[in-house]
Parts: structure tokens; sequence; C-alpha cells
């Protein structure tokens, strides 16, 4: 049988799925894709982080999933109304393959936000050397305007009112002695609807995470 979730979203088992294990899939009707979402709770108060999958879907995918019985998600969605996708239904089914070379597969699955940075953790060990040189990763920030229009320009958290993104330095960036994380020191992160990080932790392999702050 197939679980209850409800909506575009489906809680992914501890155990399976490879490191997708224990975090919420979620789907996107507009562009037909899937995303891994993160949480971290901080006080009273959940946070979360978007990560991008290379999944695309035929149509605008809503019901999502998971099959005990062959541990694969199982997607279905229309094109009625406010999607890129190209046909008018589809049911797809996403698996876990595994690293193409056979080894590990690096993917984030955890993270929590501090004063002066953010703290990743991922499911194989980081190239060290590589991940420590914070030219490799770029942090930027913007926030949403909340209001009665549908949707919301991207505005800058520095300057009120200006549309844009900010870019933040990364003073140091230091894997942890596990060898399967990485904090960023970022001295001027700050509360922002979004903030974005995209992280090279191996000659190639970059991560982008959407973090809410």
């Amino acid at each position: 049988g197939l679980d209850n979730s409800s909506g575009g979203q489906s809680w992914i088992p501890v155990g399976a799925m490879g490191p997708l294990g224990g975090s919420l899939l979620h789907t996107s009707f507009g562009a037909g894709t899937a995303l891994a979402i993160l949480r971290d709770r901080v006080g009273d108060t959940w946070q979360a982080a978007a990560i991008p999958l290379p999944v695309a879907f035929r149509s605008g995918v809503h019901r999502a999933r998971f099959r005990p019985a062959d541990g694969a998600v199982y997607v279905c969605g229309m094109a009625g109304w406010g999607t890129y996708t190209p046909d008018p239904g589809c049911l797809q089914r996403v698996r876990f393959t595994g690293a193409k070379d056979g080894g590990p597969v690096q993917f984030p699955i955890g993270f929590h936000v501090h004063d002066n940075g953010v703290l990743l953790r991922f499911a194989a060990p980081l190239d060290a050397a590589l991940a420590a040189d914070p030219s490799r990763h770029v942090v930027q920030a913007w926030n949403y305007r909340f209001g009665a229009g549908y949707g919301s320009k991207e505005y800058s958290v520095r300057h009120d009112g200006v549309v844009g993104h900010d870019l933040l330095a990364i003073r140091s960036a230091r894997p942890t002695a596990d060898g399967r994380g990485l904090f960023l020191e970022i001295p001027d992160i700050r509360p922002a609807g979004q903030i974005h990080l995209a992280v090279e932790t191996a000659a190639g392999s970059i991560h982008d995470l959407f973090l809410t702050i």
C-alpha cells in the first residue's frame, strides 16, 4: 500500500531512498519538479531548507506517495492551470538508484543556523581541502513581500524596498572532524525570507539549498 500523506508532500521513511530517508518530499505543480525538505527546530519555531532534486515530471504533479513494497515514490498530476509542463497528465515513479560510480551519494541531510553562519551535514564525506575554500561557495539573501497581490518580487534584505539579492561574504569554511559537515562562517547573516546557499563539496558537485531563517 501507499502511505497516507496529503497534498504534494510525502514523508520518506528513515532508511528508504538513500540520503532522502527521513526528509519531506515536496512537489512543484508549476515546474513539474520535486524538492527535498530538511527541517531545523529553533526553540518553538521550525525552519526549513529546500533542496531541488534532479527530476522532471511530464505534468503538474500534486500528489506524491511512498510505496513501501518497492521503496519508490509515485507521483501523479495534471495540467489544468499555471504549470509549464508539456502533458495533460502523468503517473510516474521515482526510484533511488545510487551514484553512477557506485560510491556513496553526497547529499545534504541536515542544517542548523547560528548567529554567525550555517552548519551543514552531508550523507557522505566531503572533499575537505576543496570545501574549506570559501571561494567555492556562494551565499545570497532576499525577502518577499506579503500582500494582496499574487506572488512577490525579491527584495534586498539590507535596503528596504529595493528589488534585488544581497551577496553575503563567507569569512571561512570549516569541515567538521568527522568529514561529513561544513560550517560556513557568515558574519552578516540575518533573518531573511530566503537564504540561498550554493555549496561545492567535491569537484563539480554543487548543492543548492534554499533556507528560511
